[in-house]
């Protein structure tokens, strides 16, 4: 458990958000432009709709659209289904076990750089949209909530540079 919230913690660091609160059940941060997220730590062993319900309520009571979820057994269908169909409300989710270390830190992850918006659009215009691409439910993609129509700037050992199109 602890190696998950430190994992998360990371995570969040490394999302470019500065932590604003820590404490046993909750990390929060928020980032340069204001937004924030807030990471819940009590891992639950089955995630269903009353969990989701509880942390929906949470982040309105916060004035907060956006939170991580860590569960150690199983997610219920009716819980993901919920989670897929809010517009307003962006929840992540992942296992306790996808946390046991940062896979960014292993040593064959390059490094993933997601470009700024106007560099994308200046790199879509000039190289088109004929490019690999990333799942956004890889693994890495998902650490740092790569969304759908993102570029990445993946940099390789000796220096050589590739890009991926983030896909959903």
């Amino acid at each position: 458990m602890e190696k998950a919230i430190q994992t998360v913690t990371e995570m969040i660091t490394q999302r470019e958000y500065k932590i604003t609160e820590k404490d046993s059940d909750k990390i929060i941060g928020v980032n340069s432009k204001g937004d924030r997220i807030i990471a819940f730590t009590n891992i639950i062993s089955k995630f269903n709709n009353d969990r989701v319900k509880e942390y929906v309520s949470v982040l309105y009571k916060m004035g907060m659209n956006h939170c991580i979820a860590i569960y150690s057994d199983s997610i219920t269908p009716m819980a993901k289904k919920f989670i897929k169909d809010s517009l307003d409300i962006k929840i992540e989710l992942f296992c306790q076990d996808e946390l046991q270390f940062n896979i960014t830190k292993h040593r064959l992850v390059p490094p993933h750089i997601k470009l700024t918006d106007e560099e994308g659009k200046q790199f879509k215009k000039k190289y088109g949209l004929k490019h690999p691409v990333i799942l956004t439910s890889d693994p890495v993609a998902r650490f740092y909530n790569f969304k759908r129509g993102d570029i990445i700037k993946i940099v390789r050992p000796g220096g050589y540079i590739t890009y991926r199109i983030v896909k959903g």
